[in-house]
């Protein structure tokens, strides 16, 4: 007899009861013998012990309720069978994918623009986290103060150049940056509307 191309395979099988009554259709891996020249069937799936001989491949298998059930190994071990990475190793290497390609898309950015939400020149206020030119240091720019090139250090805003050097204004990682950002972009909106409320009441003062 011609052995099979493959010569392992999972097939439906019956299992009967340790009573010996029938119970119900399982899976099984059914292994190629070439000495005996046979097929011959393992144990259920789910633990059962199988009777020799696989049951016609559209049999409907009955052993499906929950964890541990023939059904619920069905996929890992045909995987397995076919030479398949597990459903476990495919979302992994799913997400090491769009995490890589995250990775290089970030690489060819330079500059991000946070909200000042509330802030009285919209989109003309926004934080500017910029990054470095020459190194993957990043510097957060509050363009709305007498210089723009005013960088926050970590206490205050510092002009580069004037104040401190450049390496010292770009201080931060991306991550560091990006998570301070927007608690300055609400520190901007509130110190904006309390220099506007001043003027006003300034106004006010020399009306009367």
């Amino acid at each position: 007899m011609t052995a099979p191309a493959r010569q392992r395979r999972l097939v439906p099988v019956a299992c009967r009861t340790r009573h010996g009554d029938p119970d119900g259709v399982h899976l099984a891996v059914e292994e190629w013998i070439p000495r005996a020249e046979q097929w011959v069937t393992g144990p259920a799936l789910c633990g059962q012990t199988a009777e020799q001989g696989a049951l016609p491949a559209d049999t409907v298998v009955t052993c499906t309720d929950g964890d541990g059930s023939c059904e619920s190994y069905r996929d890992s071990y045909q995987r397995a069978l076919d030479g398949r990475p597990t459903a476990q190793q495919e979302e992994t290497d799913r997400l090491r994918a769009e995490l890589e390609a995250e990775r290089a898309a970030a690489a060819l950015v330079t500059e991000y623009r946070i909200p000042c939400p509330g802030h009285r020149l919209g989109a003309g206020a926004d934080i500017i986290v910029q990054r470095m030119p020459t190194a993957d240091r990043w510097a957060i720019f509050n363009p709305n103060l007498d210089s723009p090139l005013r960088a926050w250090t970590g206490e205050r805003y510092e002009r580069i150049g004037t104040d401190i050097y450049r390496r010292e204004g770009f201080r931060w990682t991306r991550r560091e940056a990006l998570d301070l950002a927007p608690g300055l972009a609400e520190q901007e909106t509130a110190r904006d509307w309390a220099w506007f409320e001043e003027m006003r009441a300034q106004a006010g003062r020399i009306a009367q």
